[in-house]
């Protein structure tokens, strides 16, 4: 099959790739490009990455407010038993779900730049693919432009050497040809420039719309994680200290009744008959006053005679020497 053969050409672009122009005047504008478009496939995997990042972190939030849930919301509350538990940390809980919540919340209602972000750097990467199948798809016709000039100078020299009755007319089909192939590559590499050209000088542009998605983004939802900041600085480390501190108190108690309840069963008990005997031999103030009669006070002339002095010896001794 003959080089000239339009199937084969096909075949072998196909096989082998197309070769690109020995001396293209665009090779560095081509160089930029085939730069651009890595960069391009390097920023969508990134973007597809984050946002895909972004749905897990929103799926791993959400399992930490259900872990945080089951911890400190009371037992009694998620079908358990009744046990004592502390309002405070249940009320920590709930406040900490509901930053979490308003965090993902925000991250819900944000999502569309995000989308948008994505969807403009794969459409930038589509626009550099379709301008790489172009700068192939002029490749070709400079091949094929190629082609027809060496052929018309093969033809030309024939007709010189060995002059034919149909050599004209061979002249004249591939003349057509090689024409329709010089105006088919003029055709694409105008279109292959002005392309090249636009994507070239919005290359800032373009990324900064894209940039600009992600800022505004990022500003949106970093507002709403700073709203949570002093609940998560400040008030649910205080009200874990206060419950920690009333935790001890309540143990210091326990503790200090526990104590109390030792001495008392450790101190000695009369027993119960030894306590009747005493109430029975032990009268009281008051059975002593009703079973006695109170001492009479003595009377004058028991008074008087007592006063009486006894005679003295010396007395005695005056009578009997009277008589």
């Amino acid at each position: 099959m003959p080089f000239s053969s339009k199937v084969f050409r096909n075949l072998k672009d196909s096989i082998v790739g197309v070769k690109e122009q020995d001396e293209d005047p665009l090779k560095a504008t081509r160089l930029a490009v085939d730069a651009y478009s890595k960069d391009a496939k390097a920023l969508c995997q990134t973007l597809q990455a984050f946002a895909k990042a972004n749905d897990e972190l929103d799926g791993v939030r959400g399992d930490v407010v259900k872990t945080a849930k089951a911890f400190l919301l009371p037992m009694d509350q998620q079908g358990g038993l009744q046990v004592a538990s502390d309002p405070e940390l249940t009320k920590v809980g709930n406040l900490f779900s509901s930053e979490v919540d308003s965090i993902s919340h925000s991250k819900k209602d944000t999502r569309q730049l995000l989308d948008d972000a994505v969807s403009e750097a794969s459409a930038m990467q589509r626009r550099l693919d379709d301008l790489t199948t172009a700068f192939n798809e002029r490749d070709k016709a400079a091949e094929l432009m190629s082609h027809y000039k060496i052929k018309m100078q093969a033809l030309s020299e024939e007709h010189i050497s060995k002059p034919k009755k149909d050599m004209d007319d061979r002249i004249k089909r591939n003349l057509v040809k090689q024409q329709n192939a010089v105006e088919a590559y003029k055709r694409v590499d105008t279109e292959v420039r002005t392309e090249a050209n636009q994507v070239l000088e919005n290359r800032q542009t373009d990324f900064a719309n894209i940039l600009q998605k992600m800022c505004t983004y990022i500003a949106k939802n970093s507002k709403s994680q700073a709203t949570a900041i002093p609940a998560f600085e400040e008030q649910i480390p205080a009200m874990i200290q206060e419950s920690k501190a009333n935790l001890q108190k309540t143990r210091a108690a326990r503790e200090e009744a526990a104590k109390a309840a030792e001495k008392s069963e450790k101190a000695p008990t009369t027993p119960a008959s030894a306590k009747e005997s005493s109430a029975v031999a032990t009268p009281t103030a008051s059975s002593a006053e009703g079973d006695h009669e109170p001492d009479k006070e003595p009377s004058t002339a028991e008074t008087k005679d007592t006063t009486k002095p006894d005679p003295s010896p010396a007395a005695s001794a005056d009578q009997t020497d009277k008589q």
